[in-house]
């Protein structure tokens, strides 16, 4: 059952297309702090020693694959966003749990996967997957938010899945080109600032020097007369 309208093809689908591309593109360049490099760990709290139960907002990364392995758990407003070098699976009933409160909890949950993507039987999953391959949603799973493959098939079977309109927080933002531009405006300004008050002292070392010479003139036009007289 689909709520809305399937299209198969045409520009509509073409547009789509070619924006599902520059989202993965602009996910896969979003720096990844060295601390948040999670490769050899496994997320969800069934992980073992190398479980990952919980994770506050931040880009996320693993050099090869992920795997999500009993019940991980999303804490804060978002957005997260996981880098995946290869492939991200799930193991069965395995879960993701977002405690934002949002209608759709997958709003702002990302995964840029480098090839594929399959989702384990019974599987709740939140976030919306941009993977460069495929995407295989088996037996029962649902998704909160979307499952976007560029290049091959997203293969379904009984699943639920909720399509999130937008994002409440949006992607981390770029860096501000143009802040350092403002505060080289702010030194220019102060420059400028500095500038006039030379300027100034400077004009008023030039009228001091010619009140000294007009006073000087007035002097010796004194001196003339007084001469004359005598």
């Amino acid at each position: 059952l689909v709520n809305g309208t399937i299209r198969p093809g045409g520009a509509v689908a073409a547009q789509a297309h070619a924006d599902a591309v520059l989202a993965y593109v602009r996910l896969a360049g979003l720096a990844c702090p060295s601390i948040n490099n999670l490769s050899g760990r496994v997320l969800g709290d069934l992980g073992g020693a190398n479980e990952v139960s919980s994770l506050p907002p931040g880009v996320y990364c693993f050099d090869t694959t992920a795997q999500l392995t009993g019940t991980l758990t999303l804490t804060g407003a978002g957005p997260w966003i996981f880098q995946v070098g290869t492939t991200l699976t799930t193991a069965s009933n395995s879960k993701i749990v977002v405690d934002t409160g949002q209608t759709c909890s997958g709003s702002n949950v990302f995964w840029n996967v480098g090839s594929s993507a399959t989702l384990g039987t019974g599987t709740v999953f939140a976030g919306n997957i941009l993977a460069l391959a495929s995407i295989t949603v088996t037996t029962g799973v649902s998704v909160s938010g979307s499952a976007i493959a560029l290049t091959a098939a997203v293969t379904m079977d009984t699943n639920n899945v909720s399509v999130c309109s937008s994002g409440s927080g949006g992607l981390p933002p770029v860096a501000d080109k143009c802040e350092a531009n403002h505060d080289k405006d702010g030194d220019d300004h102060d420059k400028d600032k500095d500038k006039g008050k030379d300027n100034d002292k400077d004009h008023k070392d030039k009228d001091k020097d010619k009140d000294h010479k007009d006073n000087d003139s007035k002097d010796k036009d004194h001196e003339s007369k007084d001469t004359k007289r005598g």
